[in-house]
Order: C-alpha cells, then sequence, then structure tokens
C-alpha cells in the first residue's frame, strides 16, 4: 500500500541525514506523511472496508472459517491499532530516543565520509 512507500522514503532520510544535515526537514515531512497516510489506510479504512463487510456478509461462510476469518481480520487490525500508537510516539517525539534505527558505527562512518576522511586503515 501507498504507506510503505513513504515509510522506505523516510528510512532512507534518516541513514542520509547523517551524511547531508539539511535533509533532516524532509525526513521529518516524509515520516508524518507516512504516519498520515497509514492512519487512513490501515486504521480509518479497514473498519468500513473489511471488518464491517466480513462480519455482515460472511455470515454466508460456514461457522468455523466465519469465525477464524473474522478472528483474524480483527488480530491484524488490532494490529494495525498497536503499530499506529507507535508512529503516533516517534511523530510526537515522545518514543524516548534519538536515531536508535541508525547504528552508531554507521553514523561515525557516514560523518567521517562526508567529512573527507577517506583515510584507508593503517595511513
Amino acid at each position: 500500500d501507498m504507506s510503505n512507500t513513504l515509510l522506505h522514503t523516510a528510512k532512507a532520510l534518516n541513514y542520509t541525514v547523517p551524511a547531508v544535515p539539511s535533509l533532516a526537514g524532509a525526513k521529518d515531512m516524509a515520516f508524518k506523511a507516512f504516519a498520515l497516510t497509514f492512519f487512513i489506510c490501515r486504521v480509518v479504512m479497514p473498519p468500513f472496508a473489511l471488518i464491517k463487510p466480513g462480519l455482515t456478509d460472511g455470515r454466508q461462510m460456514p461457522v468455523t472459517s466465519y469465525y477464524i476469518t473474522n478472528g483474524l481480520l480483527l488480530f491484524i487490525y488490532s494490529l494495525q491499532l498497536f503499530w499506529f500508537s507507535k508512529i503516533v510516539k516517534i511523530a510526537m517525539g515522545l518514543d524516548g530516543g534519538g536515531d536508535d534505527d541508525v547504528p552508531a558505527s554507521k553514523t561515525r562512518k557516514v560523518a567521517a565520509t562526508a567529512a573527507g576522511e577517506n583515510r584507508v586503515k593503517g595511513e
């Protein structure tokens, strides 16, 4: 879905910011656009597009299939709500961490490369 593309864009920008700090604003905008599309596509739409039809029209299925299918739909929807709460915390800066997604060794390597320190070990 559309939110995945924005997530990967924000993640790529997150890895790029140590080398090009001017992209920090673009990273934040991409992540917030991801959060908005995630909210619309995975929190707002499923109750109307998947869950309601599954509960009402699904009664034509065998009883076991009805309960398994709708149980799994509700479980997946609860996971979407859980992940959306995490996304909101990150977007609002309440996650309690910095760039935990970028390993410190990678950050130092990118920063050193950006600073022109392209030396080989032993030189």
